[in-house]
């Protein structure tokens, strides 16, 4: 039997290890309990020594089935061949030059230069990536300097809006090769560094020298900001007066317009509805109205009840009631008085009534008892308010 192998790796025949190069014969029984011999030879299979050259270019590497050899370098690389075995390859790698030159370009101070369509800033320096005949890069490094850069101070004047009332002036300007020349648009020039009758908004300032080099600074022409003022919920005390100072905001001097003619920055307010304020500066004239409500009536201050009373002739407290605020008007009125068993024991519709601690003439004892209010109220004219309260009360002899 004839087997191969790649040299140096053994072959596996019966459970023996067979190198190329050797021959053994192997004994066995047959079928019919004789000896079988079965001689096996093992021959190496063909491998190749390559001597190989390479090209990459200086500071690169060539991947030669993917070992990376960098350029001035070599390697042994083992390669499979056809058989499965494993050539020996001597790489060597030839470096190709890489060519290297600048160019220095000079631009007006703020503008930048051009170099194959590519805009550069000033200051800068830049790298460009070429192939050369060899196909390594080619690298061109520009290098872009500016001149005395033009400077110059803005100052604005303020408008109001939608009016050309605004105004730049210009100072402070150097640099660059004077004279000057200004525009707003890059499209009309002017000598005089003022420009008025502006509209409030964005403005791109250009300034111009006489070798053509720009420098160009966004500059906005302010408004005056609108009048403002603040929303204010207004409420006015029950048979009072209010004075009322709206809070208002404004860039230019103001003028006040009340609705009884008076011009000063607050009104006295003496009843509820609607006050109209007019407002003026030199820009606008603004209108407000201002809604005027009846200061709400506390519900905890509706009615006041005690909670203990001492019927005892003193006159001091001898009688259960219950006390109104000065500026309510009853419109009906309801007071029961209960012991503990829920028997009536007192009833009164007049919101003055009292109860002396009596039932029907005669002293009740001291203790607990319960009360029940029903009342229906006017405050300071506004709609019907309807109140039901309850409680104890502690009667002490």
């Amino acid at each position: 039997l004839s087997l191969q192998s790649c040299p140096g790796v053994p072959v596996e025949y019966a459970g023996a290890q067979l190198l190329p190069g050797e021959t053994e014969i192997f004994t066995f029984q047959n079928y019919l309990g004789c000896d079988s011999l079965v001689t096996v030879s093992v021959s190496a299979l063909p491998v190749n020594i390559l001597a190989v050259d390479g090209f990459a270019c200086e500071g690169e590497f060539l991947d030669y089935n993917g070992t990376l050899i960098p350029a001035g370098g070599s390697a042994v690389v083992l390669q499979l061949n056809a058989d499965g075995c494993y050539d020996t390859a001597f790489v060597g790698v030839i470096p190709l030059p890489v060519s290297e030159t600048s160019l220095s370009l000079v631009s007006c101070p703020g503008e930048p230069a051009f170099y194959l369509g590519q805009e550069l800033q000033p200051g800068t320096q830049t790298e460009f990536v070429f192939t050369n005949q060899t196909g390594c890069d080619s690298i061109v490094t520009v290098l872009v300097s500016a001149g005395d850069p033009l400077s110059f101070d803005i100052a604005s004047s303020p408008a109001c809006r939608g009016t050309a009332q605004g105004s730049l002036l210009l100072e402070n300007i150097g640099g660059g090769s004077p004279p000057y020349l200004f525009s707003l648009d890059g499209q009309s020039f002017q000598s005089s560094p003022q420009f008025q009758n502006l509209l409030p908004g964005q403005y791109e300032v250009l300034v111009q020298d006489s070798k053509g080099c720009e420098e160009s600074i966004a500059v906005e022409v302010p408004a005056f900001p609108p009048i403002s003022v603040q929303d204010e919920a207004l409420f006015l005390p029950c048979n009072d007066s209010l004075l009322f100072t709206p809070v208002v905001a404004s860039p230019l001097p103001l003028t006040y317009s009340w609705p009884d003619g008076t011009s000063a920055s607050s009104f006295w307010v003496t009843s509820p509805g609607s006050i109209e304020l007019t407002l003026s500066n030199d820009c606008e004239t603004l209108v407000r109205s201002f809604s005027v409500q009846l200061e709400p009536l506390d519900e905890d201050r509706m009615i006041y009840m005690p909670n203990t009373f001492s019927p005892n002739g003193d006159n001091v407290n001898d009688c259960f009631r219950g006390y109104l605020p000065p500026d309510v008007e009853v419109a009906y009125f309801t007071l029961r008085i209960f012991d503990r068993w829920g028997n009536l024991l007192f009833e009164t519709a007049e919101a003055e009534g009292c109860w002396d601690g009596t039932f029907r003439g005669k002293p009740m004892d001291p203790g607990v008892y319960g009360w029940y209010l029903e009342m229906g109220i006017v405050y300071c004219g506004a709609p019907l308010v309807r109140v039901f309260e309850e409680g104890g009360l502690h009667l002490m002899r």
